[in-house]
Formats: C-alpha cells, sequence, structure tokens
C-alpha cells in the first residue's frame, strides 16, 4: 500500500516475519525523500558522488503566498505558491522573488521581479496627453513603494519646437506625467519603473 509508514517492528514482532513490514518502510522514505534526493534504499548504489543531496526542491503549493508558521522556533524561509518562489524579507514579510507575468499586446505593459525580490514593471503610453497631469497605472502593482521611474519619449516625426515631459508623483500602482509640447510633439513614450 502506497505512501504508508507500517509502525514496525514492535517490541513482540519477529523480524523474521516483519520484513515486508520493514521493506514497506524503506520503499516509504526512498518515495517521500526520494523525490528530491539521490537515495537508493534496497537496490544497486549508483556510485555516484552526489548521494544523499539533493537532485531539485519541490516545494508545496500554499494557495494566496501566505506566510508560513514557523514551527519548533524553526522559519520557513522559502516556499511555492503557483509556481512562484517567495521568502522572508528581515521583517518577515512575504518576498516575492521570481515570476514573469505580460498582459496583452505583445508583453507590453508587463513587469517581472529582480534578484533580490524587486520588482520592474514597464510600458508605452500612447498618444502623450499634451499640458494635463496624467495617471498611468502598472501591469501590476508594487506591494511596498516605487524606488523610481524613468521615461524616454519617442516621436514619430522632426520636431518643430522645445518639448518637456516629466514625472510629477509615483505611488504603488502606478505614476502621473505632465508634458509639453509644441509643434509635432511626442508620438508616446516608454516607462520603466522599479518597486518592491
Amino acid at each position: 500500500m502506497p505512501n504508508t509508514f507500517q509502525d514496525k517492528p514492535l517490541s513482540t514482532d519477529l523480524i523474521s516475519t516483519s520484513q515486508g513490514d520493514l521493506k514497506q518502510n524503506f520503499d516509504y522514505i526512498q518515495g517521500a525523500v526520494g523525490k528530491d534526493h539521490q537515495i537508493v534504499f534496497g537496490h544497486t548504489d549508483t556510485g555516484t558522488t552526489f548521494e544523499g543531496r539533493h537532485t531539485q526542491v519541490s516545494l508545496n503549493n500554499r494557495a494566496n503566498a501566505n506566510l508560513p508558521v514557523p514551527v519548533d522556533g524553526v522559519d520557513t524561509f522559502f516556499w511555492s505558491n503557483a509556481g512562484d518562489l517567495f521568502g522572508r524579507n528581515s521583517t518577515s514579510a512575504a518576498l516575492q522573488l521570481t515570476g514573469l507575468t505580460y498582459s496583452a499586446g505583445n508583453g507590453n505593459p508587463g513587469f517581472f521581479f529582480l534578484p533580490g525580490g524587486m520588482k520592474l514593471a514597464f510600458g508605452t503610453i500612447t498618444p502623450v496627453v499634451n499640458q494635463t497631469l496624467t495617471v498611468v497605472s502598472y501591469a501590476s502593482a508594487f506591494t511596498s513603494a516605487t524606488f523610481v521611474v524613468i521615461i524616454t519619449p519617442k516621436r514619430t516625426v522632426t520636431p518643430t519646437g522645445i518639448d518637456q515631459i516629466y514625472v510629477n508623483a509615483k505611488s504603488i500602482s502606478g505614476f502621473s506625467y505632465f508634458a509639453t509640447t509644441s509643434g509635432a510633439g511626442f508620438a508616446s513614450f516608454d516607462y520603466i519603473a522599479i518597486g518592491s
């Protein structure tokens, strides 16, 4: 019977009659531990130098990226949620470490995670609104802060005047910009925002 550990042998059991139960116990351990480890019970050792080491790390999917509860004074530092890797930061808050998500439209706007748990959001805004404070929303909001927003104006024709564009304010969900264009003006602009 798979995934069942037999409480054998007991003090009243004979080893000779408990061999099947003992083998089942070893098969259970190999089935459970062997999912992520190079381990051999009851078979020929491969002679590899990696015996007993991790071959992979499989994490249980924790819905909604909830924080694991420390057990016996040991914190869980990494866990999985829907295929993405999470960990704890210095304040024990959830910190997403991996992820790659694009919305429709040829992957723009979109976002992805950087090493260390920071996140980068990007997109293209068109058309540019002239002389009106305008809000841009990220494809996915940051959790705690937006550190920097960089914008790069683009043109489709030769400029005929002086144009300016700047970031007015930023938040975890987006930023606002103000553009002053003359003549042909800006056709669009690209942005990159980094936050956590």
